[in-house]
């Protein structure tokens, strides 16, 4: 793995755990290379790359997870389908090692993102199932084959809306407890199951 990757990982390794809003330029900016360098990767490199960070420590996922669904808002404040690509990739890096359903969810807002500007939602899931585990790929592909009602962003607590200086985001609808949130998590993923 390049050096550049190497050293980005390790800023990430020493940040203190917090639970932040939103990604700091910097940190986007670290996310950003290593999607990039995971995507043109070979496959023997992408699977090396996975393991960097400790599955024991959330926050950093969480990171994964910002990266990808700020990439979402990016998406449809600049009407840009790479952007849905880079986080699809994001998620494709962070494998699924902390929780599924935050992956889920995330996945949700790329495909409404990718959806609300015209862009071939099932191409970009295709292309990042590609070059993601084969764990991860099928989350990619049971997400394509569930129904939009299945998809729909209002089951994942979330709600289009604007931010202060009035542009697109997503805004996190109010859910009685994280507890919901798993169930109408793992509902979903039932249904994709079996459906």
């Amino acid at each position: 793995m390049e050096a550049a990757v190497l050293e980005t990982f390790t800023k990430i390794k020493l940040l203190k755990p917090y639970r932040p809003r939103s990604l700091a330029p910097e940190q986007q900016d670290w996310l950003r290379l290593i999607c990039d360098r995971f995507s043109d990767a070979l496959s023997e490199e992408r699977e090396k790359s996975i393991p960097w960070l400790p599955p024991e420590i959330p926050f950093y996922f969480s990171l994964f997870f910002m990266y990808g669904k700020t990439m979402a808002v990016e998406a449809v404040r600049d009407h840009d389908e790479a952007k849905i690509f880079k986080g699809l990739v994001a998620l494709a890096a962070e494998n699924q090692v902390f929780d599924w359903r935050d992956s889920l969810m995330v996945l949700t807002l790329l495909y409404h993102s990718a959806i609300k500007i015209g862009a071939d939602a099932p191409d970009l899931y295709r292309r990042v199932a590609a070059i993601s585990t084969s764990q991860t790929a099928d989350s990619y592909l049971q997400c394509l084959a569930s129904t939009p009602e299945q998809r729909d962003i209002v089951k994942f607590g979330f709600k289009e809306g604007t931010d202060l200086d009035g542009n697109f985001t997503y805004v996190a609808k109010m859910i009685a407890s994280s507890k919901t949130r798993s169930n109408q998590a793992s509902l979903l993923w039932n249904a994709l199951d079996t459906g």
